[in-house]
C-alpha cells in the first residue's frame, strides 16, 4: 500500500499486485468532502499487457471473437487489512 495523496479534499491510496508486472495495481480514491449521498470511493483498476505481442493476440480476439482483456489481481499478503479497512472506511495512517 501506497499513499500517493493525502490532503483536505481527497485520499488516493495505490496498492501494488502480487503478480509481479509493474503496470498491474489498483488505485483508491476517497473524496473527503460532504456528498449528500455520503461517503464515495473510486476504484481504479490499472493492468498493463506485457509485450506488443500479447496486445495484439488480445486485440485480435476482440475482433474476432468478442472476448476482451482479462486480467486477475492478486492482493499482496501484507496488504490484504489495509484494502480491506480502506474499503470498510477505515482511515489509514497519513504520510508522514
Amino acid at each position: 500500500m501506497e499513499i500517493l495523496a493525502d490532503d483536505k479534499e481527497e485520499r488516493l491510496i495505490r496498492f501494488q499486485s502480487d503478480c509481479h508486472e509493474p503496470g498491474c495495481a489498483i488505485d483508491i480514491c476517497e473524496l473527503k468532502g460532504e456528498s449528500p449521498r455520503g461517503r464515495f470511493i473510486q476504484i481504479c483498476f490499472y493492468a498493463t499487457p506485457a509485450g506488443l505481442r500479447d496486445r495484439v493476440r488480445w486485440c485480435w480476439h476482440m475482433l474476432t471473437r468478442g472476448i476482451g482483456f482479462e486480467h486477475e489481481f492478486f492482493v499482496r499478503p501484507e496488504d490484504i487489512k489495509n484494502l480491506a479497512g480502506v474499503i470498510g472506511g477505515e482511515i489509514p495512517p497519513s504520510k508522514p
